[in-house]
């Protein structure tokens, strides 16, 4: 990702991001390597992830709702029916 577009001084760590937003680190870090989500990684390819403190807002803002509620492929199990 990019970071012309991102304030250094307004960057939280993944862990902050995850407890504010209540969102796992797992979910955050695939998010990052999806393109969803914009984010700062200044050690290189396994240095610290950064994140703006409204990177969840501004990617649910940004995306159509469309792409936010699609249901899976598949059969819909017994338990469902």
């Amino acid at each position: 990702m990019t970071s012309e577009n991102l304030d250094p001084s307004r960057l939280v760590s993944i862990k902050e991001l995850s407890q504010s937003a209540n969102v796992p680190v797992v979910t955050l870090r695939r998010w990052a390597r999806q393109g969803k989500i914009p984010y700062y990684q200044p050690g290189g390819k396994n240095g610290r992830l950064f994140f703006p403190a409204d990177a969840i807002q501004a990617s649910e803002s940004t995306s159509p709702a469309s792409e936010r509620s699609t249901p899976q492929a598949g059969r819909t199990p017994k338990w469902m029916s």
